[in-house]
């Protein structure tokens, strides 16, 4: 079990500094890749299902033969995002993996982080903080989504409508390709 620290003590800089040099049990020192950082403010049903979580989580923007992006429609959520999903273990790229392959049932290649991501949570009843690592991959086949998502679709990646830290993974991942 992760043990949780205080946050709000911490600039944002200095979080994301201490945070990515612990997580490096997968061979890569996160600590040197580009940093997003996002402020956004969420309910008060949103900050209780979610404050208290481990926090720690992937995102992976999914390219095909086509240069096309893969955006999933999760059920319970609004609009589209990138597959992604929480970190069971210290170890970023294995829970890409999984993750890719839980929700999508694909397998990526070439998977190779882009960002560190830290978004901070606001609600009118307290903050809360998630850390996670994005990541750019490459796919062939079609999606077969699973049962928690509505939709999964590929667009030119210039169209790609997502939310703000997603859109900040798509940006730089055109700097890629």
């Amino acid at each position: 079990m992760l043990e949780r620290i205080n946050l709000p003590s911490l600039s944002e800089e200095e979080l994301v500094k201490i945070v990515a040099l612990g997580m490096t049990e997968d061979g890569f020192l996160y600590k040197e890749l580009p940093y997003l950082i996002g402020t956004y403010n969420v309910s008060q049903e949103f900050y209780q299902r979610y404050h208290g979580t481990q926090g720690l989580f992937i995102t992976v923007a999914l390219i095909n033969e086509e240069n096309k992006l893969l955006v999933i429609k999760n059920k319970n959520r609004e609009g589209y995002e990138l597959v992604g999903g929480k970190v069971d273990e210290l170890n970023f790229k294995k829970a890409a993996i999984r993750e890719v392959k839980e929700e999508v049932s694909l397998d990526v290649k070439q998977l190779k982080p882009v960002a560190t991501v830290l978004n901070k949570f606001v609600s009118p009843v307290g903050e809360f903080w998630h850390f996670g690592v994005a990541f750019y991959g490459k796919i062939d086949g079609t999606p077969k989504i699973n049962n928690e998502l509505e939709k999964a679709i590929f667009v030119p990646l210039e169209n790609a409508s997502l939310s703000w830290a997603n859109s900040k993974v798509v940006e730089l991942v055109k700097v890629l390709i």
